[in-house]
């Protein structure tokens, strides 16, 4: 899955998240996530 979100910190132990759109993720995206070091 691709997700576009925001987020922002709204206190110090607290964040708000928007998520903006999510999709499938394409097969390129699936083995780009898969291949990239974390």
């Amino acid at each position: 899955m691709a997700v576009s979100h925001t987020y922002a910190a709204t206190e110090p132990h607290r964040a708000q998240v928007r998520v903006i759109s999510a999709r499938e993720a394409t097969r390129n995206e699936r083995r780009q996530y898969e291949t990239e070091p974390r």
